[in-house]
């Protein structure tokens, strides 16, 4: 068995078209990543090492990702959920588990797409997932989320929780094998096949992104996501079945208000059961990193209670479509090719300004 401690929570925050032809903007400015140098301690005259840590089974349903999970040796089934700050626990797993109410942890309030619920707050003896144990978990949230798929879920695995590995993430395989780096600023994956790099910003308040840059803390993370008529940035969410964008993000990337009237409305039932209604639009294309999405249906709200900091949901309509490997190490997304090293494969690092 496997053993780590987690790193300490910084909070819970649930997460749940045609393009217009405009010429393609200019490509955006490289994000400044030297801030990798400094949190990972790195020393260019060593090499990168990547070890293999810990294997969880990985199960697709409805394009759902569900974990085994045990919490305090009570096993469940988890819902993984970069898209979450936070780990959450249902009422029903709380009492399974023999998990007492903390009277020193304050009711915590969180926001979805369908509004803002107030939640316990309670703090689990062991937590694991898979092969890897967390043997002094940090405080999670307790709420009796929406339970579809008739699959017995008990939890949903936030990024507190898997934000300190890099993990390899192969839905084909049904398994996500978690690494640990060290002197690493930039990875290249343990794949016979080349890969694409996205860069990751964390959090979810730009005045906050720096420090949690900087301390390694575990919020959730957002790339770029290139249409035609801009740059958006998308939150990662595997605790999403299907992509999101907001109205002002379809319009940044060239949406017109024309075109959303026209599209189907369909209802969407959040986390905590409450619904909203979106519009659905089939973007002609899109591209992350460099890989090309298109005629690509997305759902299409009026915000996502997040102060307007990001655009869009990449949801597991995408994800799950693709191997990756997700390092929170290093922030960023690393996207198989599927195209075969040659076998003097050896990539260049990029060296943070």
């Amino acid at each position: 068995m496997i053993h780590r401690r987690a790193n300490s929570a910084i909070a819970v925050a649930l997460m749940l078209s045609a393009s217009a032809c405009q010429p393609k903007p200019p490509e955006p400015p490289v994000p400044d990543r030297s801030y990798l140098l400094r949190r990972n301690a790195v020393d260019p005259t060593k090499p990168c090492l990547i070890a293999k840590f810990a294997v969880v089974p990985l199960k697709l349903f409805h394009n759902i990702a569900f974990v085994p999970v045990k919490v305090n040796d009570v096993f469940t089934y988890g819902i993984l959920d970069t898209g979450s700050d936070g780990t959450l626990l249902t009422p029903a797993m709380v009492k399974a588990a023999k998990i007492a109410p903390d009277p020193k942890q304050r009711p915590y309030r969180a926001y979805g797409m369908a509004g803002g619920f107030s939640m316990q707050v309670v703090l689990a003896d062991s937590f694991q997932i898979g092969g890897l144990k967390l043997t002094h978990p940090n405080p999670s949230g307790v709420v009796d989320f929406v339970n579809s798929n008739n699959e017995k879920v008990g939890a949903l695995i936030g990024s507190n929780l898997i934000g300190a590995l890099d993990w390899d993430i192969d839905f084909t395989s049904g398994q996500m094998t978690s690494y640990e780096t060290q002197n690493c600023h930039d990875i290249d994956p343990l794949w016979e096949t080349k890969s694409t790099g996205v860069p990751l910003t964390r959090g979810t308040d730009r005045k906050f992104t720096a420090l949690a840059n900087l301390l390694g803390l575990n919020a959730n993370v957002t790339l770029p996501v290139e249409f035609d008529g801009g740059s958006l940035t998308a939150v990662f969410d595997t605790g999403t079945g299907q992509s999101y964008l907001t109205r002002e993000g379809a319009h940044k990337a060239g949406i017109t208000n024309a075109q959303l009237d026209r599209d189907p409305i369909v209802v969407l039932t959040a986390i905590n059961g409450k619904t909203r209604k979106v519009r659905r639009h089939t973007v002609s294309e899109f591209v992350v990193g460099e890989d090309l999405q298109r005629n690509f249906p997305v759902e299409v709200a009026e915000y996502f209670n997040r102060n307007d900091q990001y655009d869009m949901i990449l949801g597991m309509d995408w994800i799950a479509r693709h191997h990756i490997w997700l390092s929170y190490t290093t922030d960023s997304l690393y996207i198989d090719s599927g195209e075969k090293k040659p076998p003097a494969w050896r990539p260049t690092p990029k060296t943070p300004d």
